[in-house]
């Protein structure tokens, strides 16, 4: 067996053989040529007389950095679309007699798309019978191919936009509310004013640190003036000269200030000066006619300073002690300011008690609460912001970011068909012939071959 394959095997590759088959069937092979050449000059003349449109279109690089480079596949798309060929059909009637034309027949037979190498250009190729039907379906399909490209490019914005529009209303819905609720919390809590209220307590508390020394201070003093007052006698045993503690004193005041002009009642004689009458004891006379007189105001302002004025003192009396006057005239007056000391400490600490204390730690409550709505007013301001930047930059952000088609050169009118190539034809056709010769005149001589086995 394997000496019959290889026989077989060597059967097939006997080139000389193969020619002696075709050299004892030379009708046959004749026959075919001549079938296959008449066969393609038929066709070649039979066939139809077609013209070419072409209408060219670039597609442009992305505006926007990083939008990625030209999708020649999709922008294919566009123009190899049977939508857009069914458009086209309809418009121009080519779904009609004579032509027939099918969106399928039309971009599979009609309609080619050719990609120059190192380019982004596209050309859109229509082959009709019709010169003027063909560059005017090359023409529209590039438009429409453009328009769709842009169309594709809005929606897609658009549908970004309507995915966006339902949070930017709930957003601003959102915004609206806290706005509403912050300024309503500040008119109710009325921060500010609590908040002053809160420093003039605050100060309040300070001052009565201050209270309790002065009333310390005057406590003292009132001690120290009793204790004096004790061991003084309010009457002296010999008379003093008060006209001679007048003239010291006035010296004193002459030689601390400047020499001034004597007039008035500063020169009249002293012989002829009234002499003050005695005062009882704890009564106030008035001074001398040349000395203006104390107004009442200078014993309040003594008082308030705890200190005692000499020109409230009346020392007009030879017999009256002036220390002890001057003591008793101050411890009366400690009294009344230590008084009005206490009384004004325990108003203070009255005012800042409890109810000071929760008005206190309310307005910390509400400050806490305030700082909360302001917080969310604010958060929900971002959220506001972003999402309607957002929104508005849709408009044009899809735009930029793939390529776009544009037509560059619009179809015109052939004036020329296609060539016809009708000796490629012819000579395709005579070696097709030539084929089916020799394949019969094998089936023949194989045919011969096994009938000789048979008999043999």
């Amino acid at each position: 067996m394997v000496r019959a394959d290889s026989r077989g095997f060597e059967d097939e590759l006997d080139f000389g053989r193969h020619l002696r088959i075709f050299t004892r069937h030379p009708l046959l092979l004749l026959s075919g040529a001549l079938l296959g050449t008449l066969g393609g000059l038929l066709l070649s003349t039979t066939r139809p007389v077609r013209y070419e449109a072409v209408t060219a279109l670039i597609a442009h690089l992305p505006l926007r950095p990083g939008g990625g480079g030209v999708d020649r596949a999709t922008l294919r798309a566009f123009i190899q679309n049977q939508t857009l060929a069914t458009e086209v059909l309809q418009e121009l009637e080519l779904n009609r007699p004579p032509h027939d034309l099918t969106p399928q027949r039309f971009t599979d037979e009609a309609l080619s798309v050719e990609e120059p190498a190192g380019t982004n250009l596209f050309n859109v190729r229509v082959q009709l019978t019709d010169p003027e039907v063909a560059a005017e379906a090359s023409r529209r399909l590039a438009r429409k191919a453009v328009a769709l490209n842009k169309q594709v490019a809005s929606d897609a914005g658009a549908v970004l936009r309507n995915e966006l529009k339902p949070h930017l209303d709930e957003a601003a819905v959102r915004l609206k509310t806290t706005a509403a609720q912050l300024v309503s919390y500040q008119r109710e809590a009325q921060i500010e004013l609590l908040q002053a209220d809160s420093e003039a307590l605050v100060d309040e508390r300070g001052e009565l640190f201050r209270l309790r020394l002065d009333i310390e201070g005057e406590k003292a003093r009132v001690a120290a003036a009793e204790k004096e007052l004790r061991g003084r006698s309010p009457v002296l045993s010999a008379e003093r000269s008060p006209r001679a503690e007048e003239a010291l004193r006035r010296a004193g005041a002459v030689g601390a200030e400047q020499p001034r002009t004597r007039t008035g009642a500063d020169d009249e004689p002293r012989g002829r000066r009234e002499p003050r009458r005695p005062a009882a004891r704890g009564q106030l006379t008035p001074p001398e006619s040349g000395k203006p007189t104390a107004a009442p105001e200078t014993a309040a302002r003594g008082i308030e300073r705890g200190t005692v004025d000499p020109d409230s003192l009346d020392l007009s009396n030879p017999l009256v002690n002036p220390v002890y006057q001057t003591l008793e005239f101050q411890l009366a007056t400690s009294r009344t300011r230590l008084a009005a000391l206490e009384r004004h400490h325990a108003e203070l600490s009255r005012k800042a008690g409890g109810p000071a204390l929760k008005e206190l730690t309310s307005l910390y409550h509400r400050q806490v609460e305030l700082s909360r709505r302001q917080n969310d007013y604010d958060i929900a301001e971002q959220v506001f912001e972003d999402i309607s930047l957002r929104y508005e930059k849709t408009r044009t952000d899809l735009l930029g970011a793939s390529a776009y088609l544009q037509i560059i050169d619009e179809a015109v009118r052939p004036d020329r068909p296609i060539p016809n190539r009708r000796i490629q034809t012819v000579a395709l056709g005579l070696l097709c012939g030539f084929l089916l010769g020799a394949a019969g005149a094998l089936i023949l001589e194989s045919g011969a071959a096994s009938g000789r086995d048979r008999r043999g």
